[in-house]
């Protein structure tokens, strides 16, 4: 795939070779500087293939119409069926609390309010969930939800089972629930034009 279709936003100082490494922050050194949080992105419609936000987007976003836009961006910029990487700390740990940069929490649930799929049958349902899909014109499916624990807190919560986070979703999901379990998320969206 060409590194051009390929965004890594947010790099920070982790470059990747097959993507065109972006940050707003020069001292990353990246392929573009880019402030995710200025609009229209320099990106045209239906050009981009994979985004990765490695710990970028509870940076993102702290008033609600920046993150509106910054969803609208995604989607626009991206061809059918774009893939969309994101990895995030988990909201119950001490990693998303400890870092005042941290501005937006992003669950399974607020990434699901995008699908329109999922809005249309709420609405069916006469559930209150909002319809961002629709009022904010993106569609994205999470196809992939990964629960990622914290070595250390997972010996005191499951001390006889080998920590195996693929194998053990769950259990991780059953005790979410305990503060410093869960250290981060990891979402695959594919974009449904």
């Amino acid at each position: 795939m060409e590194k051009s279709k390929c965004l890594n936003l947010g790099c920070g100082l982790n470059h990747l070779s097959d993507y065109t490494n972006i940050d707003r922050e020069q001292v990353a050194t990246p392929d573009m500087l880019v402030d995710l949080e200025q609009f229209p992105w320099p990106w045209e419609d239906n050009t981009i293939e994979i985004i990765r936000l490695h710990h970028v987007l509870e940076h993102l976003g702290e008033k609600t119409e920046a993150y509106k836009r910054i969803m609208q961006e995604m989607y626009r910029i991206c061809t059918p069926n774009a893939c969309i990487r994101i990895a995030v700390p988990f909201f119950r740990h001490d990693n998303f609390w400890a870092d005042f940069t941290h501005v937006r929490v992003i669950t399974p649930l607020g990434l699901a309010l995008l699908s329109r799929k999922n809005n249309e049958m709420w609405i069916k349902m006469g559930a209150a969930n909002s319809s961002l899909a629709l009022y904010w014109n993106v569609n994205f499916e999470i196809i992939s939800t990964l629960f990622v624990s914290d070595p250390s807190m997972w010996l005191h919560v499951f001390p006889k089972i080998t920590r195996d986070d693929e194998k053990h979703q769950q259990e991780l999901i059953t005790y979410s629930y305990v503060n410093n379990l869960i250290m981060e998320i990891h979402y695959e969206l594919r974009v449904v034009k």
